[in-house]
């Protein structure tokens, strides 16, 4: 058993910060922050995916703590549409293997190749903590 199994039970709700229902910020956020030793990062409760606006001053505020990397165990993934942060999660290593852990709407909490991941989203960029 991984110690993300548990994130797989909890179902997509908009807005949700956890512990018994995530959205894609609520699930990375509470990830990275237990499961990587991330500082508090921002709850973002009002912002939704569905308000552009809000995700894009979301996004300004907290891109200067981060850094871009290469996918590696406990960065923060992002994807953007036509420039547009859309969707997030985080990559988690399960038996050597690197995961992406997210969840959605359309298919709940799951966890996904990295490699199946990037195919399926055209611009995928890959964060670390500055502080780490």
């Amino acid at each position: 058993m991984h110690w993300t199994d548990r994130y797989l039970s909890c179902p997509y709700e908009a807005g949700a910060r956890g512990p018994h229902a995530y959205d894609c910020w609520g699930q990375t956020r509470e990830v990275l922050m237990q499961g990587y030793g991330w500082p508090e990062l921002p709850a973002f409760g009002p912002v939704r995916g569905s308000n552009p606006e809000a995700m894009r001053e979301a996004e300004a505020g907290l891109l200067p703590s981060l850094r871009l990397c290469q996918p590696e165990d406990g960065a923060l993934v992002a994807v953007y549409r036509r420039g547009a942060l859309v969707h997030v999660g985080a990559v988690v290593e399960v038996d050597g293997r690197l995961l992406v852990l997210h969840t959605s709407i359309a298919r709940g909490p799951r966890r996904d190749p990295l490699r199946l991941f990037q195919r399926a989203h055209f611009d995928v960029r890959f964060y670390r903590y500055a502080g780490h």
